[in-house]
């Protein structure tokens, strides 16, 4: 992916300055999200900017300027499909976190050109001089079942899981995990075999909990680790919303996003979305800043 030299400099944005490094950060985040179109385009997958990156497209046509990743959103069995041909089609060096045959699921998918952090030479030739690991999260959107009881079936059992695993460390310590499985397995009905590292077991379990509805076509759809969430549990959609999709600007390429995006940034951050807000980014800014401090405290370098 090409862009021109004056893209990489340091630059004032809604009165915010966004630095030559973070230019090079955003470079490689587009370049990342193009493998992914690709990808998506040559096997009819569907995907949808999400949270920021739909603000930022709208409101400023790329990145907002205090933001500095892509948030992507697909429904459940698009990520499958997704997940099943990227792993081959991937160029050498990305990985896919968050979900596989093994015990890597998260609520959170990364897609991203490396899993070693210490290449950072290497990633620094290929990606206009960034030396970080530069991924983009993909939220799966899960059906919500329309019955009341299903519904709160599903919060509870889903919300029990995922506070297993949030929690494991502190129930490890504290004596309660094996309480807290033997719940689980009563509800769920299966088996978590303790000897066989039983947080992963769990992370795989819930990530079956929030597809069990995939198949059926519901009005609503959620994050489901948001849905269970109580600071996030209003922020659900309506399927509708997502049934076309159209294309527009992002910086120096085009990005999917949904028709009706309006009435999910509304959703999201309020009928007032247009007006910018810094520092609502929802992390640390820059998030490479831990990166940074890893790689030049181990190879006594000074990064920009």
């Amino acid at each position: 992916m090409e862009f021109s030299n004056d893209f990489f400099e340091d630059e004032i944005r809604e009165n915010f300055l966004v630095s030559s490094s973070m230019k090079r950060f955003w470079a490689t985040n587009l370049k990342v999200l193009s493998i992914i179109q690709d990808i998506c385009s040559r096997h009819g997958i569907t995907y949808y900017a999400g949270y920021g990156t739909l603000l930022g497209a709208i409101r400023h046509k790329g990145f907002i300027p205090w933001d500095d990743d892509i948030d992507l959103y697909m429904f459940r069995e698009e990520f499958e499909h997704f997940a099943e041909v990227a792993r081959e089609e991937m160029p050498e060096g990305y990985c896919l976190k968050g979900y596989g045959k093994g015990y890597s699921y998260n609520p959170i998918k990364f897609f991203a050109n490396s899993a070693d952090i210490d290449d950072y030479k290497k990633r620094m030739e290929a990606n206009y001089g960034c030396p970080y690991i530069v991924g983009i999260d993909i939220f799966c959107l899960d059906s919500i079942p329309e019955e009341k009881e299903e519904k709160e079936v599903l919060i509870n059992v889903y919300g029990m899981v995922c506070d297993a695993v949030d929690s494991y460390e502190l129930y490890s310590q504290n004596g309660k995990l094996g309480f807290y499985i033997e719940k689980i397995e009563e509800f769920c009905d299966c088996t978590i075999h303790t000897a066989d590292n039983p947080k992963a077991q769990l992370m795989k379990l819930s990530e079956q909990l929030a597809g069990c509805y995939k198949d059926v076509e519901t009005e609503e759809v959620a994050i489901m680790h948001n849905f269970v969430t109580d600071a996030y549990k209003e922020l659900v959609f309506k399927r509708a919303w997502f049934r076309d999709t159209i294309k527009v600007p992002f910086e120096n390429i085009n990005i999917s996003i949904p028709a009706e995006y309006h009435k999910v940034l509304e959703k999201l951050y309020g009928k007032d979305y247009m007006t910018p807000m810094q520092n609502l980014a929802g992390h640390n800014y820059p998030c490479y800043l831990p990166q940074k401090e890893y790689l030049e405290k181990k190879f006594k370098i000074i990064l920009e």
